[in-house]
């Protein structure tokens, strides 16, 4: 049996209200990450290199992937993900 009270459904709205907001907040910012990263880079190098990095980028991140898939497999993430975000701020 299902509780249809107006209290559960109130709740129900709230919490899909919030997820939406959050989901709305992460996109804005990706979308002025992206926005601020390609500013940047074409502000120092030539629009027609803008294609080949966003290749090369594309490709670091599948070898990344690659890595951390390996790195999670052998180890637990309890080691993995703190030296993860390590070489994260490094980078």
């Amino acid at each position: 049996m299902t509780d249809t009270s107006p209290a559960t459904d109130r709740g129900d709205r709230a919490a899909v209200a919030a997820a939406t907001l959050a989901a709305g907040l992460l996109i804005a910012q990706q979308v002025a990450g992206r926005t601020t990263r390609d500013a940047l880079f074409l502000s120092t190098f030539q629009v027609e290199s803008l294609p080949l990095m966003m290749m090369a980028s594309a490709l670091l991140a599948l070898v990344g992937a690659e890595v951390m898939s390996l790195a999670l497999a052998r180890r637990s993430p309890f080691h993995v993900v703190p030296a993860a975000a390590t070489l994260s701020s490094l980078l």
